[in-house]
């Protein structure tokens, strides 16, 4: 008898015959209600389409057809050695048996079915199938920066929920992306999405990152030596000034004063996703707000005055 575990959902159903799946699983040859089962991220078990479970077949053997005997060379036939004789009237201890190959044909494979036993393990309504996360991210591989993609098997999750709550599940539970993963995404977003008439990068290391705001200062001069018309003279030019409005480094590296990146943490995988997704684009929108010039000092100054980006707004 086959003994299947079974996740029920109003999605469909998830069936496994070695949870712990230390034997190979039968089920990829069976039909659950004449449906083929799915393979399914989690090792070992199956998704079905289908609301409950009404019969499960097998495909049983082939059997053979059209038995019979075939003369070895067809030149040889005669009265006395037909060309083929069926199996009922051929003697395999007669003399012209070494003559003949023995030949059949397979019937096509018939479904049968076979008995079960179901163990329930959850029973779910309103399930959600597991979100595919999907970041591209920075990182230091041995000598030189290359890009990781980082997804749903970077989640971190409680040690107890993994041992207790099936992988299928899992992705409802609470979950966390590391300091230094989200580090890893931050650098490589913010280096595609930078607006760099406003704002430049000037700290780029798998332990560290700083981007500076760039500041038209229109009172602040430098002075240039230039030749014109074969005189030397000095020529002003106005000077850019620079602000820090974002750095970090991980909790794995942290590295002297940096503000160290905190892990995002979530009830799901979900909304994990969500909150990552969220958390870049504040960080990009806030690195590419241009600069406001007062209309009242001509601008000398600024309405926007920009501050550090805290690391832990909304998380």
């Amino acid at each position: 008898m086959l003994e299947l575990d079974m996740i029920k959902t109003d999605k469909g159903i998830f069936l496994t015959d070695n949870p712990r799946s230390y034997k190979s699983s039968r089920l990829l040859d069976l039909k659950v209600n004449g449906v083929k089962p799915e393979e399914t991220y989690s090792k070992g078990w199956y998704y079905v389409d289908i609301d409950e479970v009404e019969k499960i077949e097998k495909k049983g053997s082939r059997e053979k057809i059209n038995v019979r005997y075939e003369l070895n060379d067809p030149e040889l036939e005669s009265e006395k050695l037909p060309l083929v004789m069926s199996e009922e009237d051929f003697d395999n201890e007669a003399s012209y048996a070494s003559l003949y190959n023995y030949e059949y044909d397979l019937a096509e494979q018939k479904w049968g079915e076979i008995e079960y036993e179901i163990n329930t393990l959850f029973e779910v309504e309103d399930y959600y199938f597991r979100p595919k996360a999907k970041h591209t991210g920075e990182s230091k591989v041995s000598f030189s920066t290359k890009d990781v993609e980082i997804n749903n098997a970077n989640f971190k999750h409680q040690g107890l929920d993994k041992m207790l709550i099936p992988e299928l599940m899992l992705h409802n539970y609470p979950c966390k992306i590391a300091s230094k993963d989200l580090y890893n995404i931050l650098r490589k977003f913010i280096k595609e999405n930078i607006d760099h008439r406003y704002a430049k990068i000037t700290s780029d290391y798998n332990f560290c990152f700083t981007v500076k705001k760039r500041r038209y200062d229109k009172d602040a001069f430098d002075l240039v030596t230039e030749l014109e018309s074969d005189i030397l003279r000095d020529r002003r030019i106005s000077s850019n000034t620079e602000t820090t409005i974002f750095e970090m480094t991980s909790e794995e590296e942290n590295y002297k004063r940096y503000p160290i990146l905190p892990s995002i943490k979530a009830n799901s995988e979900k909304e994990l996703i969500e909150k990552i997704n969220n958390y870049l684009e504040r960080v990009i929108t806030h690195i590419n707000e241009p600069l406001v010039e007062c209309s009242h000092c001509d601008g000398r100054g600024y309405v926007n005055v920009q501050e550090k980006f805290d690391l832990r707004e909304g998380k």
